[in-house]
């Protein structure tokens, strides 16, 4: 350090001008850590900082970051938004980046994985094909899971032939995408390619610093989708060597997973955090100038010596104890008869209902209750057990629990109404970003998905008994989103459980925290199989009217289909249309999963009556492709050409419809009809398709254009058994074609 050692006098001056006491031994463990050398027996490499809501866990991160700066250390933190691997590893990065330190090489690689995502996501969507790709994509989730053939999650989970096909055909559409094979790995499977990128800019930028130190704070949320990744990284080197300089912390409330850590427990330091002793909740009340021994005892008595209600007390300086000796206050309670303004008072309970809080929540949330108080948002975001992340400010658990309870059982009707006005204020910002988009599409915008996660906790809040069964249906679709975001409605399922104190709802989140490996001695199921084993807790409750029933079952059958079950999921769909359901998306997905399984005749009908139910829905167009390809495969060559001309004459540039209709022109002898829809098909592709070579070579055939034919035919010497493929896929073209046969829909 530079300049004059600091005097006694300046080191008590901010120490208390920091307002941090207590935890003085598990301040000097990491401290002292630091004083070491890598080399030194005594030094460690990664501490684990444990145990319940309130204790301080982040404060003392706080602490220990601040005595890493001290020592000249670089300093990256992960809070609980880091969801994924890609995401904790971007975090990292930019707080390197903010500290003069950018990951440079990794930056750059992560700018190139972001943008291919996007793309890929894109072509996957645009992708009609009724395959195995969509399945491994949708499990692969295109978002950290490492899926590579025969590796990853869903090794185990499905027949391992139909993963091989699945994975080529996915891998097929992204190298079609991308000319780049490493564009290709990078999107199948980000954590192995980006990984080794991070590891070598880490240890460039730790050999230029005393120290490099990684903190992970709230990793009882963080640590499943992590615990692998890091655990691999630090302690496995498979990602390639860091320097010993490097100190890792993590920090959550239970321990770390012994099906992750088990063999490596012997390599971190666990430092467990318990409540205050007396001793240091009065140094922290003195620090604050609360010094009358009666509020001290009041204080003491009502916190339980857990730090952030004692903070929090004390940050009010109390002047008296005003009837500590009633037993029914709680600590909360006490903070706010202690609190002069009622209108900040009143702000203060109300802010606590909602999960998170912005101004414009804030706002929605103490209207009618504090009027006064609606512009006092930057106040409440000052308070000690407030904190703020990304823009957004959340209540400590242990005060918010608190709050919620006296709320609860004093004002039962007014909690209730509190609730109906946040659940109608999310429902109208739901409502307006919804534009007419799809159910699909809804589902992956993450903005409505946080409108909508909301306005059904505050409903279940409000009345559990009457607003489950209309929150169930939305339990099922935010199951089909990707493990991470059932992850976050089982979560707030669990809160809006114990906010409202009903036992009906914990049962049903106990049980879904069983599929998702979130309870105590519990693991996950294959993520192949997550959503499917939700949907089957969901559908066992029971006490669903017909049309919910029915619709949890068409969502189960999806998530069979993804899953590589279409025999179940056909089963569900049967159960949907029994119950009622007769949708668009029940008799087209019903069909796609029909020729996934090898019934392109049960397709063609279901196809058929997908475009009888909602001839107007947005992929029409799309379901009159598969039902062209469908009629072709049956043999109803007459009847797909027109179903496909359709199509086409709508928009000629369907690749798919022209692909399709050019080979049942094949099979009717048409040859110069179908050169024209291969030749449009090949002139939007500056390299030509396999398939596209042998459509266009048999039409030449056809027509007698040896030396024509025999171009494509050159190419395709280089690859017999795609050949042989497609030969088996477009059929003898030696068969009379059978144009008068009535069509299978008219039946």
């Amino acid at each position: 350090m530079n300049g004059e050692p600091l005097s006694m006098q300046e080191r008590l001056r901010r120490r208390r001008s920091g307002g941090f006491v207590g935890r003085q031994a598990e301040l000097a463990v990491f401290a002292g850590n630091l004083a070491t050398t890598p080399d030194d027996p005594a030094h460690q490499f990664l501490f684990h900082v444990h145990g319940p809501g309130g204790v301080g866990k982040t404060t003392l991160l706080d602490q220990w970051q601040a005595a890493a700066r001290a020592r000249g250390a670089l300093v990256a933190a992960v809070g609980e938004n880091a969801g994924t691997v890609p995401a904790a590893m971007a975090e990292i990065a930019g707080r390197l980046a903010e500290q003069g330190r950018p990951l440079k090489a990794f930056e750059r690689l992560l700018a190139v994985y972001q943008q291919r995502r996007q793309e890929a996501d894109a072509a996957l969507a645009a992708d009609p094909q009724p395959s195995m790709a969509g399945t491994v994509a949708a499990q692969a989730g295109l978002a950290g899971l490492g899926l590579l053939p025969g590796v990853g999650a869903l090794a185990g989970a499905m027949d391992p032939n139909q993963l091989a096909l699945g994975v080529d055909r996915l891998r097929a559409l992204l190298s079609a995408r991308f000319r780049d094979e490493q564009d290709v790995r990078l999107v199948l499977d980000p954590v192995a390619v980006l990984s080794p990128v991070l590891t070598a800019d880490l240890a460039s930028a730790a050999a230029r610093a005393p120290w490099l130190t990684l903190f992970f704070d709230t990793y009882e949320r963080t640590g499943p989708a992590l615990d692998g990744w890091l655990r691999d990284l630090l302690v496995l080197g498979r990602h390639g060597d860091l320097p010993g300089n490097v100190v890792v912390v993590l920090a959550g409330q239970g321990d770390l997973d012994p099906a992750v850590w088990a063999d490596h427990l012997d390599l971190v330091t666990r430092v467990p955090l318990g409540p205050f002793t007396d001793a240091e909740a009065r140094q922290l009340l003195a620090a604050k100038g609360v010094t009358d021994e009666a509020v001290v005892a009041a204080v003491l008595r009502l916190t339980g010596g857990l730090p952030v209600l004692v903070g929090a007390l004390a940050a009010t300086r109390p002047a008296g104890p005003d009837a500590v000796g009633d037993p029914a206050d709680t600590a909360v309670e006490r903070f706010l008869k202690w609190e002069a303004d009622p209108a900040a008072r009143a702000a203060a309970l109300a802010a606590a209902l909602p999960l998170h809080l912005d101004e414009d929540v804030y706002r929605l949330a103490v209207a009618d209750d504090a009027p006064g108080a609606a512009d006092r948002y930057d106040w409440l975001r000052g308070l000690p057990f407030v904190t703020e992340h990304a823009g957004r400010a959340r209540y400590h658990d242990v005060v918010r629990t608190q709050m919620l309870r006296l709320r609860r059982t004093r004002a039962p009707q007014r909690w209730r109404e509190q609730h109906e006005r946040l659940a109608a204020g999310y429902g109208r910002w739901r409502e307006r970003t919804e534009g007419g988009r799809g159910v699909g599409e809804l589902w992956a915008d993450p903005g409505w998905r946080d409108h909508r996660l909301h306005e059904t906790y505050h409903e279940l809040c409000a009345d559990p008994r009457t607003a489950l069964p209309g929150a169930l249906p939305h339990l099922a679709r935010a199951c089909t989103a990707g493990p991470e975001t059932a992850r976050r409605w089982v979560r707030m399922l669990t809160d809006a459980a114990d906010d409202a104190d009903a036992p009906e709802l914990g049962a049903l989140a106990r049980a879904l925290r069983e599929v998702y490996g979130e309870r105590p001695g519990t693991v996950p199921a294959p993520e192949a199989g997550l959503a499917a084993r939700a949907l089957t807790v969901l559908l066992e409750r029971g006490g669903q009217d017909r049309d919910r029933r029915a619709l949890m079952y068409a969502v189960r059958a999806w998530a069979h289909r993804q899953a590589g079950d279409p025999l179940a999921a056909l089963a569900d769909y049967d159960r949907a249309e029994h119950l009622g359901l007769r949708s668009f998306l029940l008799y087209s997905g019903r069909g796609d999963t029909a020729w996934t399984a090898g019934d392109p005749a049960r397709a063609v009908a279901d196809y058929t009556a997908a475009l009888a139910a909602e001839p107007g829905h947005p992929r029409a167009a799309h379901i009159r492709t598969q039902l062209g390809g469908a009629l072709m495969v049956t043999g109803w060559y007459t009847d797909a050409v027109l179903e496909l001309d359709t199509v086409v004459e709508a928009d000629p540039t369907d690749i798919r419809a022209r692909d399709y209709r050019a080979m049942v022109l094949l099979h009717l002898r048409r040859p110069a009809e179908a050169l024209i829809d291969v030749e449009a098909c090949m002139a939007v592709s500056d390299t030509p398709e396999l398939g596209h070579r042998i459509l266009r070579a048999v039409a030449h055939l056809e027509l007698g254009h040896r030396t024509e034919a025999a171009a494509d035919l050159d190419a395709l010497l280089a690859n017999p058994a795609a050949v042989l493929a497609w030969a088996e896929a477009l059929g003898p073209y030696a068969e009379t074609p059978d144009a008068v046969r009535p069509a299978p829909r008219e039946v």
